[in-house]
Order: C-alpha cells, then structure tokens, then sequence
C-alpha cells in the first residue's frame, strides 16, 4: 500500500513539474492570495463580534452578582 501511495506521488510530482502549471516558477516566486470582503463574511464577523460582547457582559454580571450576593451573607 505505501509503495504504491509512493509511486503516485511520484508520478503526479512528476506531471505537475513537466506541465505549464510551475512556468514562470522559481526560487524568489511568492504566491499570495486575496481575501474578498464578501457580505457572509462580514456577517460571520459580526456575529462574532456581538457574541464576544454579550458573553462578556454575561460573565461581568455574574461576577456582580456573586460579589453582591457574599455580601449580604
């Protein structure tokens, strides 16, 4: 099973550098990418974000509370 996982490889490396895919591919070549600014993902953030918020506000509370609570004990 490994040597033929091994042999695949092999052969797909060697597509892969024998196609027009790697032209223009050398040793200084930095490949980036974009993050597009779409509207699920700004969505995604700002459900984040108002989580981040009520949680903390909830712990807060809870701090209050229990303080508030020990001392009238």
């Amino acid at each position: 099973m490994a040597k033929a996982i091994h042999t695949d490889i092999k052969y797909i490396l060697y597509s892969l550098a024998n196609s027009n895919a790697l032209n223009g591919v050398n040793s200084s070549y930095k490949a980036y990418t974009v993050q597009l600014e779409t509207s699920w993902r700004i969505g995604y953030k700002s459900a984040i974000a108002v989580t981040s918020v009520m949680t903390a506000g909830l712990l807060a509370a809870t701090v209050v509370f229990t303080v508030l609570r020990k001392k009238e004990d």
